[in-house]
């Protein structure tokens, strides 16, 4: 929520909502695996574990020496994770609700940047004068986002001069 929150004050407004909601549902749906029994488990491990494996390699893209190891590190262990759980009592069932579940949290990404430039711009409240401001943009600045990015801030600098 901090995430969505300082990408909002970076001008990132509706694509730092979206994809910050996106990030903590598939961070519920790992809570939520594991209170529940198949296959809804199996689906919503393959939210999880590939959806975060998936924004961990994307944003490995922004932090080139030490994000990529970090992001790398991260996706083998998820990965990890998931074969494992599938491999302990293997079926063609539970692995095709885990890659349901996968290519669900891959192509909501794919749907998100796609859909990122044409989101109406979300502008916050100006500052009084003088305030110091920390602006993290969420996601960060580079491809995909980076052409919503640069609409969204060219809308809310115009409001704020």
């Amino acid at each position: 929520m901090l995430g969505i929150y300082l990408g909002f004050q970076a001008f990132n407004g509706w694509l730092a909502i979206l994809y910050g909601s996106l990030g903590a549902s598939m961070g519920v749906a790992g809570i939520a695996a594991v209170l529940t029994k198949h296959p809804l488990r199996d689906a919503l491990l393959g939210w999880f574990l590939i959806g975060i494996t998936s924004r961990a390699i994307l944003e490995s893209l922004y932090f080139i020496w030490i994000g990529w190891f970090i992001s790398f590190v991260i996706a083998v262990i998820l990965v990890a994770g998931l074969v494992y759980e599938l491999s302990r009592r293997p079926s063609a069932d539970r692995t095709l609700y885990a890659l349901g579940g996968g290519a669900a949290a891959i192509l909501s990404l794919f749907v998100l940047a796609f859909a990122a430039p044409y989101l109406p711009v979300l502008c916050p409240a100006p500052r009084s004068a003088g305030a110091r401001v920390v602006l993290i943009p969420y996601p960060p600045s580079a491809f995909p986002w980076d052409e919503a990015e640069l609409k969204f801030d060219l809308r809310c600098l115009e409001t704020l001069s």
